[in-house]
């Protein structure tokens, strides 16, 4: 018959093989009971019947006719009754109770060592172990066992994992050695594996397969000359600027480094540009339809780049005549002559009137050229309308602002 295979705990004999329990009298206490329990407690702890530590004693422990009994220990501190007879429950002929009693070679429960001390052989420590005064070990550790304080290794240390830790903002590991240690393996980096040796005046490209490659910084110190790099070869050079492209010359007016969506883009700045009439005479229409008010005073046209906005402000003043009938003028901004935004002004009563317009619109950067007018139309009414252009302070404007 094959017998199961069950954990083992390690145990020790007690004084003798076989122990022999007497009574207050010094007889042998036939018979009698043995109780053991944790240290301080009433929680029953087993003993076993033999050195494998696989069978454990009934509890209590019966002793034969002498007072006899094979008793193996655990590595910890019993609690033991003796009595004559009875339960553990409820022993009678209680002959004695021992708290704190441990046998054997094992390191159990809290011990004190002073001096200078030698283990020889396999040596169990199942319970707190301080050794604060150094020492030595020459073996292995098994477990989990917690090393506080300064704890220096004078030979090699070999761990399948070294897990570190400690609080937020306290180094992990600290070297205090200047040797360079080639074989470290800290190349990968958040997933990113690293050259171990970098070239001098180089940077790393990341490429698509996480792999970091170093590639040497060109210097383009000269007049006129930018830092490129180019994605598709993963390459640095030098080169002369030109609008839309990523190599802006940051330093040279009249252009600027944009990011929006991802993307680099050099943009040439365009400064505010202001527009006005000619103060040479009120501007007059009859027209039922938009016209351009002057298509050469108030005209611009502009590229506007890509992730940049152009801002348009126009004001002026519309002169309503006095023609006997209400008059309605309208105002716009137009955009290759599609108007953007555009101003109604009303006179009711047929009475001369001036009546001031402002208007601001945004036409959001496509990398396209646009045509940007004031336009004007009559509404109602059988006189001309007029925009008043005779006067510095009556001289319409557009503001042009990219941004």
């Amino acid at each position: 018959m094959v017998l199961p295979s069950l954990a083992q705990v390690p145990v020790s004999v007690g004084p003798e093989p076989q122990t022999q329990f007497l009574d207050m009298s010094g007889a042998p206490l036939a018979g009698g009971i043995v109780c053991t329990y944790q240290s301080g407690t009433s929680t029953p702890l087993a003993t076993y019947t033999d050195g494998t530590g696989s069978t454990p004693n009934s509890n209590p422990v019966v002793l034969d006719s002498s007072g006899r009994a094979s008793i193996w220990w655990q590595a910890v501190a019993y609690k033991v009754v003796l009595a004559g007879g009875g339960t553990c429950a409820s022993p009678s002929n209680l002959q004695w109770t021992v708290d704190k009693f441990s046998v054997g070679l094992f390191a159990a429960g809290n011990n004190t060592w002073s001096g200078t001390n030698v283990f020889n052989g396999t040596t169990t420590f199942n319970g707190t172990t301080n050794i604060t005064n150094g020492g030595s070990f020459n073996g292995s550790f098994s477990g989990n066992p917690t090393l506080t304080g300064a704890v220096t290794f004078s030979g090699s240390l070999s761990v399948s994992q070294l897990q570190v830790t400690v609080a937020t903002g306290t180094p992990p590991l600290v070297v205090t050695s200047t040797t360079v240690v080639p074989n470290l393996n800290i190349e990968v980096v958040n997933g990113v594996a690293y050259p171990a040796s970098p070239s001098l005046h180089s940077v790393p490209v990341i490429t698509s397969s996480n792999v970091a490659t170093y590639k040497v910084l060109p210097d383009c110190s000269a007049a006129g000359q930018t830092l490129q790099f180019t994605q598709s070869t993963n390459t640095f050079s030098c080169g002369v600027a030109s609008p839309g492209a990523v190599n802006c010359p940051v330093t040279m007016a009249g252009y600027s480094l944009n990011f929006t969506a991802s993307t680099w883009t050099c943009n040439e700045v365009i400064p505010p540009v202001l527009k006005k009439g000619s103060a040479g005479g009120n501007y007059d229409s009859a027209s039922g339809s938009f016209v351009d008010v002057d298509t050469t005073n108030l005209k611009y046209v502009v590229t506007i780049p890509t992730g940049s906005n152009l801002v348009i402000h126009a004001d002026g003043v519309i002169n309503a005549p006095a023609i006997g009938t209400s008059v309605t003028t309208y105002v716009a901004i137009a955009d290759g002559g599609s108007q953007l935004q555009q101003e109604l002004m009303q006179d009711s009563n047929g009475d001369p009137s001036q009546t001031p317009f402002s208007m601001t619109w945004v036409i959001a950067g496509d990398g396209m050229s646009h045509s940007i007018t004031l336009q004007y139309k009559k509404g109602g009414g059988s006189a001309s309308d007029a925009i008043l252009n005779n006067t510095a302070g009556m001289v319409p404007t557009m503001l042009f602002t990219l941004q």
